[in-house]
């Protein structure tokens, strides 16, 4: 199959460097994807435990609690990724586990780049868990998605950390005492830490799981959060020119925030609209009604540690990333910014090939995509597909130019592959929306967005899902998944970006 990927203009993106120098101080004795693990002085691949957390020989490894040294070893976590060896040491530099809350030191800012599944979630979960103060059953962490499945997918993630169970295809299944969840940490109340999303669609809908009467909900007991931007965005808006009572609330206690795929949340408002959209608004709302007019108040003001994490940012994104940090210092938010990156070509799995191929336009995206499909049909199994949404058009209704949305490059898409003169079997598409039914198009009562797309609803989701699992759909065109989805339990063989 590579030869025939070679000879359809592919090329191996892994043949310009083909060799990679693992983190060891010895000879490596397993051989097997040695770039994507930590190695000790033996050669032996980093182990998740007293090797590297707690590590009193090594001053600056990461230090956590023991109880989470033992759920990770519970949760079948036996190594160190290289990026959690990176990462890790940074977001915990300040923490340390024999002091109480209140005797914490801030955390410094971190910007962490790898790629995809090299342990980035696991390790910004693992450090911001960490952290957390379980007496107090409130808001101290939020996870930022753009999207509502990248935002489920990390809350799912939390939930495995936090509670005993089991990854069922790409579901959790829990391990229950009577009607209860078991924590991994202990029986009492004060040991468990609670994980909580806010997205779109839910039941009941956030507003009434997060707030009664304006104020926060009491049986609200979330301390590790994930919130899609939207939502956010709803939450963050003033009223009389001040933040409201319920966002004051909610991010009182919140340390650390983390914006997942950060460079996704910027996309459009660039770096300068995450500062003043996101950035600005949550510190001055957890610091509400504090003097900042002289640099003793400022230096006394909370902070918060910001985590932006992608497998893509761009060079031209540090500086502006950079400053968007010293403001927030300057302004006694927060403190200093720490950068991890960490090259692709050093941590790519060498079980996993990457290719490309040059293609003059859209048009030729697809014949290649098409004409790859046929040719792998007899070894693929399942085949995501994200559309990028980059392409220039004009616009059939008003003529304008304008940008082609991933919705619309997906449609398109779908529609080349199923129209063919020989069309591909098993052919789906899946977003956050979805074109609506001719019924659907003149039911006022069916609430559907500016380019007249309907919203899935959860169970929806789950049954696409689903079928992609089971390959009743092999082809799938996707903007929701290509952010957190669990390649693996879709046994996924081949990925197009």
């Amino acid at each position: 199959m590579l030869r025939e990927l070679e000879a359809m203009g592919f090329t191996d993106s892994t043949t310009a460097d083909p060799t990679t120098t693992p983190i060891s101080e010895g000879e490596v004795k397993d051989n097997t994807d040695t770039n994507m693990w930590a190695y000790g002085p033996d050669g032996e691949k980093m182990r998740m435990n007293g090797e590297f957390f707690n590590n009193p020989d090594k001053p600056n490894n990461p230090k956590i609690q023991e109880d989470i040294v033992k759920a990770l070893a519970a949760m079948n976590f036996e190594h160190v990724s290289r990026t959690q060896h990176s990462v890790l040491p940074v977001v915990l530099a300040h923490f340390d586990p024999t002091k109480g809350p209140n005797e914490q030191a801030p955390g410094n800012h971190c910007i962490i780049q790898g790629p995809a599944g090299t342990g980035k979630t696991m390790a910004f979960i693992l450090g911001t868990m960490s952290q957390i103060d379980r007496k107090l059953k409130t808001p101290q962490v939020i996870v930022i998605a753009d999207t509502q499945e990248l935002a489920e997918q990390n809350q799912q993630q939390a939930d495995f950390f936090a509670w005993e169970s089991e990854e069922v295809g790409n579901q959790i299944k829990y391990k229950l005492k009577g009607d209860k969840k078991v924590s991994r940490f202990g029986d009492s109340p004060d040991q468990e830490i609670h994980t909580e999303k806010l997205v779109g669609g839910m039941s009941p809908p956030w507003e009434q799981r997060l707030g009664q009467g304006g104020r926060m909900n009491p049986n609200f007991k979330g301390q590790y959060v994930s919130v899609t931007k939207g939502i956010l965005e709803n939450l963050l808006k003033k009223k009389d020119g001040k933040y409201t009572p319920l966002a004051c609330e909610f991010l009182k206690d919140v340390r650390m925030v983390v914006i997942d795929e950060a460079d996704k949340l910027w996309s459009n408002g660039g770096i300068q609209g995450l500062e003043k959209n996101f950035l600005v608004p949550i510190c001055a709302a957890r610091n509400q009604g504090k003097k900042a007019n002289t640099k003793k108040a400022r230096e006394n003001l909370v902070k918060t540690q910001f985590i932006f994490v992608s497998a893509t940012f761009v060079p031209s994104d540090r500086t502006p990333l950079r400053d968007a940090c010293v403001n927030l210092k300057k302004k006694g938010y927060g403190m200093e910014l720490k950068e991890v990156y960490l090259s692709n070509k050093d941590l790519l799995l060498k079980k996993v090939k990457q290719f490309y191929i040059p293609c003059e336009n859209y048009q030729s995206q697809y014949t290649a995509l098409y004409n790859i499909c046929q040719s792998i049909k007899n070894v693929s199994k399942s085949i995501l597909i994200i559309p990028m949404g980059e392409e220039v058009v004009s616009d059939d209704k008003s003529g304008k130019r304008r940008a082609i949305g991933q919705n619309d490059e997906m449609d398109r898409i779908y529609d080349y592959l199923t129209q063919h003169e020989t069309p591909l079997e098993l052919v789906d598409r899946f977003s956050a929306t979805r074109v609506a039914t001719d019924s659907e198009k003149n039911d006022r009562n069916v609430r559907k967005n500016k380019r007249g797309r309907v919203k899935y609803t959860e169970a929806e989701r789950v049954k696409k899902m689903e079928a992609f699992k089971r390959q009743e759909i092999k082809h799938m065109i996707a903007t929701s998944m290509d952010r957190g989805v669990n390649v693996k339990a879709c046994k996924s063989t081949h990925v197009f970006f």
